[in-house]
């Protein structure tokens, strides 16, 4: 799987990385051709850098810097480094010394480079909180303009010749640069498309060089954003199924309304059927066969809901979601279990679970993905494709009917985003025959109990009166 070699960045990451320092790599390579691809087509941002680089040292060279400004890389969820040829992954950890704003992602490639050869990289990150609306509040019927604030040069930690700049997402961009007659020398051409800009140029470009730009372009859509997100997963052997919760606390991060909802206004406009910045419906996906699908908020059950054959689940909040406003809601369906559970070994099995299912084009503050395993369970080993911040094991998680308790697993995420439902979180847990029988056994014992105390008490009499004596025969 692609995502297991990501290098997730949470903020406990940060924890150790040390003060601003004036950290200047060691000055061994030369991009000779830098092409970046900038994603604005969902409410996140995605990156991709291919860069060939050239040893321009008197040694061989194994490690390689790439530079990122220090708020992208604060708020990165992903990022990862693999080999333009041949997709390999290749290890990338964030260096704790700093230049200014700028920050350094130190590579490893796979082996060391000789002198006057070349290798070429692609660097692929996301990064959220950098979609902002041009406007804090619009009606309704207005057009939405989101902001994009980045760097048109490339922004590299060695010397960069041709580069190009794609950007990609962007209806009716506007630009706004910084004018310097030394980056105007740069013969950078820009060619502006339908929805997207390209830059090229051909000059050379001085380490960390940092040229910003601001994108400012219409985006029709909203930016919803989950504040926190509790994913539950019930298993039972008995049951031979698996049931997931999902509790989600959603808000908007597009623009506010300028004055008061009318819900006349809103149906009079038609805006059911146009592209809103409001969020106004919800695609999530479940489980394969997926069953039993039900959809709740804080007042109660919600109707409005559809489950079409491709598994996925659509639902309609209650009111259109606009910027600043907020709407929790649970949904949950069970599956069979064999989908997600194999055997190990003799009382041994592995339970293999998405990070996230959920919902489509968005980013996730808090994830606290919990686990309950059947009662008697003994947790051996957790293996998860995206680090997560804290693991908390409860064993003392009572259900129905329960002696001692399921074994309840959490594991904590931070900053993710959807892209990530194609990581898995792997379980190891034992299950005995003593630990099956638990359950029946003790359904049994409590039921004969109940009948046998019944039995018992219909023989008592405990009247007050004394029996009438029979009627003597005659």
């Amino acid at each position: 799987m692609k995502y297991l070699a990501y290098l997730i960045v949470t903020f406990f990451a940060f924890l150790s990385v040390a003060a601003t320092t004036d950290f200047v790599p060691p000055q061994v390579w030369k991009n000779t051709k830098y092409d970046r691809t900038v994603q604005l087509i969902k409410s996140y941002v995605k990156e991709q850098v291919t860069v060939t680089i050239a040893n321009t040292g008197s040694q061989p060279n194994q490690f390689y810097f790439f530079a990122l400004p220090q708020d992208v890389i604060a708020d990165l969820s992903i990022i990862s480094v693999e080999l333009a040829v041949g997709k390999e992954l290749v290890p990338a950890t964030i260096h704790p010394e700093t230049n200014g704003n700028v920050g350094f992602v130190r590579v490893q490639l796979p082996v060391p480079i000789s002198p006057k050869s070349s290798i070429k990289i692609s660097v692929t990150y996301i990064y959220t909180n950098h979609l902002t609306p041009a406007l804090p509040k619009i009606y309704f019927e207005d057009e939405h303009m989101v902001v994009f604030r980045s760097y048109k040069l490339p922004l590299a930690a060695y010397e960069t010749t041709n580069y190009n700049f794609d950007v990609m997402g962007v209806q009716l961009a506007k630009t706004q640069e910084i004018a310097s007659a030394e980056y105007d020398a740069q013969n950078l051409e820009a060619d502006f498309r339908r929805d997207r800009i390209v830059y090229t140029g051909d000059g050379s470009v001085a380490p960390l060089t940092f040229m910003p730009v601001t994108l400012t372009f219409e985006r029709n859509f909203p930016l919803p954003r989950v504040y926190n997100l509790n994913r539950d997963v019930w298993v039972s052997h008995s049951g031979e199924s698996v049931s997931f919760e999902e509790y989600y606390e959603l808000g908007n991060d597009a623009s506010a309304l300028n004055r008061g909802f009318s819900r006349i206004e809103w149906m009079q406009a038609r805006m059911a059927q146009r592209h809103s910045f409001a969020i106004t419906g919800l695609e999530l996906a479940t489980s394969p066969n997926a069953r039993e699908l039900y959809y709740t908020d804080l007042v109660g059950n919600v109707s409005t809901s559809a489950v079409p054959e491709d598994g996925n689940m659509y639902i309609k909040p209650r009111f259109p979601l606009f910027g600043g406003w907020h709407y929790n809601f649970t949904v949950g369906w069970s599956t069979d279990l064999a989908q997600y559970l194999r055997v190990a070994g003799k009382d041994t099995y592995v339970m293999k679970v998405p990070v996230l299912a959920g919902l489509r084009d968005c980013t996730y503050d808090n994830v606290r993905l919990s686990f309950y395993l059947p009662e008697g369970a003994v947790l051996t080993d957790v293996a998860s494709a995206v680090p997560y911040s804290e693991k908390i094991v409860d064993l003392l998680e009572l259900s129905y009917l329960d002696t001692k308790g399921h074994t309840k697993v959490t594991l904590v995420y931070e900053n993710v985003v959807d892209e990530l439902r194609s990581a898995d979180v792997l379980l190891t847990y034992e299950y005995d025959f003593n630990a099956r029988l638990r359950k029946p056994f003790t359904v049994a014992a409590y039921i004969f109990t109940a009948l046998f105390s019944y039995f018992v008490l219909t023989k008592i009499n405990l009247a007050i009166r004394p029996e009438k004596a029979s009627s003597k025969a005659t």
